[in-house]
């Protein structure tokens, strides 16, 4: 029992340690996300503030994907939104986050990597600072891509 509450209290701190804003956690792409926006639809909250993001194809793949934002309250001020790398510091990609109706939206354009699976981590940003709303996917290299080597969206990185 006490190695049980143990695990339960680990759990919950490394969970909590996640909301933050930390990568740290999920930086290694063996550890199972919360929500994966590539396989659902995920809601993130924060400073009082709720947000539901959606993407039109799944599974997240290279190339050119429509994001949706759903579910915030207010009018967010020169809104974008930021995708990098956890597993791989790839940079900063950003996009406007343009207001459709009560929702936003965002064209992605994600970049793969040489590995078979990459970690992203996706934040709505309002006047270039971070909002704290944000959600983690996974892109899977394609057999296909692996197989004809590089394309458009590909990049190397050394170790």
């Amino acid at each position: 029992m006490v190695k049980f509450l143990f695990f339960c209290l680990f759990c919950a701190a490394n969970l909590s340690f996640a909301a933050d804003g930390s990568d740290a956690l999920f930086k290694d792409v063996k550890t199972r996300l919360i929500c994966n926006l590539s396989a659902q639809d995920c809601e993130a909250s924060a400073g009082g503030q709720k947000a539901l993001f959606s993407v039109a194809r799944r599974p997240i793949e290279a190339g050119i994907n429509e994001l949706k934002i759903s579910g915030i309250a207010r009018e967010l001020k020169n809104p974008s939104i930021r995708i990098s790398g956890v597993s791989m510091d790839m940079g900063n990609a950003q996009a406007p986050l343009m207001r459709d109706g009560q929702n936003y939206a965002a064209s992605l354009d994600i970049a793969t990597c040489t590995h078979a699976v990459m970690r992203y981590r996706l934040e709505i940003y309002e006047d270039n600072e971070p909002s704290g709303l944000f959600v983690y996917f996974d892109l899977r290299k394609r057999a296909t891509d692996r197989n004809r080597g590089e394309d458009a969206h590909s990049h190397h990185h050394e170790h």
